[in-house]
């Protein structure tokens, strides 16, 4: 299963976020989300690993895909529940 991880702030962005990247990341879910909850259930994380491939040809002509590992990190509540609910392996 496709995903895509995208954060984008709104128009009117404070001035002292502007040291924030915009990052999107297309892959394939290396595992099920887990979740753990902190400081007595209220205060929940959620965690999963993210590849993403490289392909690329190279000095030989031949086509070579090389994956990346992302270990990709939710603080936020209702998208962890979204991660659970929609993000599955592979």
């Amino acid at each position: 299963m496709s995903i895509a991880i995208r954060w984008c702030p709104g128009p009117f962005v404070a001035k002292a976020s502007r040291g924030i990247n915009k990052v999107i990341l297309l892959g394939n879910a290396g595992a099920e989300p887990k979740m753990r909850t902190y400081n007595d259930g209220t205060a929940s994380v959620t965690y999963f690993p993210l590849a993403t491939n490289q392909i690329y040809t190279n000095k030989s002509g031949e086509r070579v895909n090389k994956p990346q590992w992302h270990n990709i990190v939710i603080y936020n509540d209702n998208l962890s529940q979204v991660a659970q609910k929609t993000v599955k392996k592979g």
